[in-house]
């Protein structure tokens, strides 16, 4: 779900219109396009670590998980 935030921040960035005179004054869910960038910055964090939290607690079944895929592979 964090990185559907992520990507859904990221789309709405791309979308907003660029340039002194438009971004300052376009607001989208009564955010401008700088609150969007830092709600997007935090969001990343937030993916990120929970991300690296999930590697961390599934490890033994992620090593497992490639030692087998490897195995498999080379006996082909």
């Amino acid at each position: 779900i964090a990185w559907s935030l992520v990507t859904f921040t990221g789309f709405l960035l791309w979308l907003v219109p660029r340039g002194q005179k438009v971004a300052h004054g376009f607001l989208f869910l009564g955010l401008t396009r700088h609150g969007w960038g830092d709600i997007h910055f935090i969001i990343s964090l937030v993916a990120l670590g929970l991300t690296v939290i999930h590697i961390i607690l599934y490890w033994r079944a992620l090593s497992k998980l490639v030692r087998y895929l490897i195995t498999v592979h080379t006996s082909l």
